[in-house]
């Protein structure tokens, strides 16, 4: 002990030093890294510079587009990200672009991204954005690829237009004007889709053409092609045709005029371009906005009554050739334009009681006095007046501003997930609610709020447990709806929970709905009757809405979770699980079993290896099945062991017969060969299941069977056909010599035929009582015994009284396939204290017993304790006697059954003696 105890101070005291001499290290580098940290510029970090600038992703752009990810790279050298302090990095975009927001934005050094802190647009009049971080965990001259992610929109221009960028620079630092610039001037140029070969549907060297649009009349080409006569088109690309224009200064690019879209050259134009360019008018978008500044969008969304106005921006190719005709109806068709459009812009006109839009994809147009419509879904619909083949429909809806409620199902299983559409105002939050109260009793406040998935337009999720409410705050977009998703994985089963929405987290909800959650079921599909120990066996079926289904076998009162390569099963999407299992472990004993399958919804849950019979009714989900497990690769097994020797008497073999397309049994009587006692019969095997089955019967020789099963061995024959082998015994052989003769065959050198063997004994009819004995209460009781008589033999029972002949109860059993039976009789009428005889009768049997019939009460007997000697003799050759008292007990019996407290009492002094035993050791 003291060398032991040597050793470990040893490697206390050596601990100490090597944490002693890390410890001086770290405070050592701590020291030096501050001493070299470079002095800051006033602002909060060092003046930066500029090289290997990606201006912009693409170049040229496209007039009147939208560009909504639109990426600015450039490299910043000499920063120094391990000062802590924030560093700024600005862009300057061109003014004509219009529309500037900020999406996002990278910061990295080769070995890492830092996190970007912030972003803005910090100067809406020159188009200024910032990306900023602040981070200790840097370089002290660091070089940094800063990337900004952009939206916007390009101007429309009159032939292609290049812009120059005013400044791109890298500021450190909370005051631009201490942190220092780096100026650029990057060219971005806007493409005129009038001039450009973006709208023309051919690859081809375009010459400056007129772009016209399909659908278009009267348009005057005289001024272009320099004559009054007629004008000859032919149409370039694929599709050639040709088509005369006979009056030029009123030219129809229609269909009828064979007119398709595409590009075309006339007669008059000695070049090889196109000179005009056919399209089809479009429109790229139609979009709503609560105000003139278009900040918030709620195209084919909803506002509230309290919105009085909205913007409507189209987008679209031909506004220089038409102009768009303006309709706005209700929900039931009406039209009601004259009293929404803002006559006083100057983009709208007013003809023949129609309303139309003059401007371009640049302009908007207002609608007013929206506070005087109905809570209903209203139409807007733009048209071109000439180019009717252009149309484009979006809506809005007035709806209330208080928020509201709705769920995608009501009634759901348990696990299923149920969607919930809020809406309200545009751009609002809202707070959806439900009462934990109906929530599963193993969550609490660290989990509780699973119940609301953290997707969609969820941006917090609360437990107040003051009011035992989850609360989940949902972000309504422009369209003013947002959505939640509530799993119901987590709510009690049987039950209903409210959800309620309100536009505060814990004010009075605007409106509630009631989901109901109903029971999970499963199912057992495909399960095999009988397995061989130690393989492998599945079990499928369907288990709606579970994210795991698992599989135990019960012994005793207790559960075992079953080996397996795929237990439990974790995919479960189709709403069908597999568990692949191993007949090992509890299963490896032949016999019987239950098997019990659980299905939950928690699919990262993890359960015991065993569990109580209690707990295991507290699963969510359970079902069951049976199995029976049998000895290797090929076995062979009885109903029951013992038969009677009467007509008709019956026993089921059964067996693994793995590999086996049939086996053979062989009966041998217990009087060998003589009269025909040897029999060979062939027996299917199950291709699915690997097993057999067989009833076999006409066992009237008393005494003992022996029955040889035999299967093909790897080179897939018996060594000898069964029925040859038993023609060439001897009639003379004795019940071991003929055995001997069949195993020899199947067993000698060079063979490898399976085998295996049951004996079953065939003796005269008997019966037998094994309850009841001794007293019974008066009420119920059942009469069961054991008998080797055929299954479904029935057994007829009588109680009487012996000095009367009364019958006070009767009833009848069938015997099963083991050899047992019982039936629950009424002793109800019987008298207290009187001796009556229970008669079993069946076939030539017959059994019977006495019983008495006492008052049902509980009698409670204390067993005196008693002194208990136990010697001990240990290897060294000493004997030591404890004499140990053991503890009184005290045995409570039900009906005056006798027995229990003597077991008991057994049981306390053994474990009393074991006790002392260990002590001494």
């Amino acid at each position: 002990m003291t060398d032991t105890n040597n050793k470990i101070r040893g490697l206390f005291l050596a601990a100490l030093m090597v944490i002693s001499v890390f410890g001086g290290s770290i405070a050592f580098a701590g020291g030096a890294a501050a001493a070299n940290q470079a002095a800051d510029v006033p602002g909060g970090g060092t003046q930066g510079t500029l090289s290997g600038v990606s201006l912009y992703e693409t170049d040229p752009i496209n007039e009147g587009e939208s560009y909504s990810s639109y990426k600015v790279t450039y490299t910043a050298q000499d920063v120094n990200t391990a000062d802590g302090n924030t560093d700024e990095f600005y862009l300057d975009l061109p003014d004509s672009l219009e529309n500037i927001a900020i999406s996002g934005g990278t910061i990295a050094n080769a070995s890492q991204t830092y996190e970007v802190s912030g972003m803005s647009v910090v100067d809406s009049s020159t188009n200024k954005v910032m990306i900023k971080t602040g981070t200790d965990s840097g370089l002290q001259d660091d070089t940094v690829s800063v990337q900004f992610v952009v939206s916007f929109r390009a101007p429309s221009v009159t032939g292609d237009q290049t812009y120059t960028g005013q400044t791109l620079a890298k500021v450190v630092g909370s005051d631009e004007s201490t942190g220092g610039y780096v100026t650029l001037s990057p060219d971005l140029t806007v493409s005129d889709l009038s001039s450009s070969s973006s709208t023309r549907d051919y690859n081809t060297v375009y010459n400056n053409p007129v772009t016209v649009f399909m659908g278009e009349e009267d348009v005057n080409i005289v001024p272009d092609v320099g004559k009054t006569g007629s004008v000859t088109f032919e149409k370039t690309g694929d599709d050639a045709r040709t088509i005369v224009v006979e009056n030029p200064s009123k030219t129809d690019f229609t269909s009828a005029n064979n007119f398709v879209t595409g590009g075309y050259q006339v007669s008059t134009d000695t070049n090889d371009g196109v000179d005009y360019s056919v399209v089809e008018p479009t429109f790229s978008d139609v979009s709503l906005y609560l105000s003139s500044a278009e900040d918030t969008e709620v195209t084919n969304g909803q506002v509230t009554t309290e919105q009085s106005s909205l913007t409507v921006n189209p987008d679209y190719n031909f506004g220089s050739a038409d102009r768009l005709e303006i309709t706005i109806k209700d929900s039931s068709g009406v039209e009601i334009t004259g009293d929404l459009v803002d006559t006083s812009s100057q983009y709208i006109e007013k003809a023949s009681g129609d309303y139309y839009y003059t401007g371009t994809a640049d302009t908007t147009f207002q609608l007013t006095n929206l506070g005087t419509l109905d809570q209903e879904q209203y139409n807007v619909t733009l048209t071109g007046d000439e180019l009717d083949s252009a149309s484009h429909t979006v809506s809005f809806t007035i709806g209330d501003a208080d928020p509201s409620i709705s769920l995608d199902k009501t009634s759901v299983v348990q696990g299923e997930k149920v969607v919930g559409t809020v809406t309200g105002s545009p751009g609002e939050n809202v707070f959806v609610r439900v009462d934990s109260s109906n929530l599963l009793d193993r969550l609490d406040a660290s989990n509780i709020t699973q119940v609301f998935d953290d997707t969609g337009d969820v941006v917090d999720r609360t437990y107040d447990s003051a009011n035992n409410t989850v609360v989940a705050e949902i972000e309504l977009g422009e369209d003013a709806t947002g959505q939640v998703r509530i799993d119901t994985q987590y709510v009690e089963e049987d039950s209903t929970i409210t959800v309620e929405v309100s536009d505060t987290r814990y004010g009075e909800a605007d409106e509630e709905v009631d989901l109901e959650v109903t029971e999970m079921e499963m199912t057992v599909g495909d399960a095999p009757s009988v397995v061989p120990v130690s393989t492998d066996f599945t079990i499928n079926g369907t288990a709606q809405e579970a994210e795991q289904v698992g599989a135990y076998v019960k012994v005793g009162e207790t559960w075992h979770k079953i080996p397996g390569e795929t237990n439990p099963d974790d995919d479960l999407s189709s709403g069908t699980y597999e568990v692949e299992l191993t007949a090992s472990d509890e299963l490896a004993i032949p016999g019987s079993y239950r098997i019990g399958l659980y299905a939950t919804t928690d699919a990262s849950a993890t359960y015991d290896s065993t569990y109580s019979e209690d707990q295991w009714q507290n699963f969510e989900t359970t079902t069951s099945t049976s199995i029976r497990t049998v000895e290797g690769n090929l076995s062979a097994q009885l109903s029951r062991s013992t038969i009677a020797d009467v007509s008709g008497n019956e026993v089921t073999l059964f067996g693994a017969a793995v590999g086996q397309e049939d086996v053979y049994v062989y009966r041998v009587g217990p009087r060998g060969a003589t009269s025909g006692n040897i029999q060979a019969e062939s027996i299917s095997v199950d291709d699915d299941e690997q097993t057999y089955e067989k009833d076999l019967s006409n066992f009237r020789q008393q005494g003992q069977w022996n029955l040889i099963v035999v299967g093909s061995g790897r080179d897939g024959d018996l060594s000898a056909d069964p029925q040859s082998l038993i023609n060439n015994i001897s009639n003379s052989a004795t019940q071991k010599q003929a055995v001997e003769v069949i195993l020899d065959e199947h067993t000698g050198a060079g063979v490898d035929d399976a085998i295996a063997r049951a004996n079953l004994t065939v003796e005269s009819p008997s019966l037998e009582i094994t309850s009841p004995t001794g007293t019974v209460p008066q009420g119920e009781v059942t009469v069961s015994g054991t008998t080797n008589l055929g299954p479904d033999t029935t057994v007829f029972v009588e109680i009487t009284n012996p000095d009367t002949g009364d019958i006070v109860a009767s009833g009848q059993a069938d015997v099963t396939m083991s050899g047992t039976w019982n039936t629950t009789v009424s002793l109800a009428d019987a008298e207290v204290g009187t001796t009556y005889r229970v008669n079993a009768e069946a076939e030539d049997s017959s059994a019977s017993t006495m019983i008495e019939v006492v008052e049902e009460t509980d009698t409670t007997t204390t067993t005196t304790p008693s002194d208990t000697t136990t010697t001990t003799t240990t290897t060294t050759g000493t004997t030591t006697t404890t004499t140990t008292t053991a503890a009184p007990t005290t045995t409570t019996t039900n009906g005056g059954t006798p027995g229990f407290g003597v077991m008991v009492s057994l049981v306390a002094l053994v474990g009393a003696a074991l006790l002392v035993l260990r002590r001494e050791n």
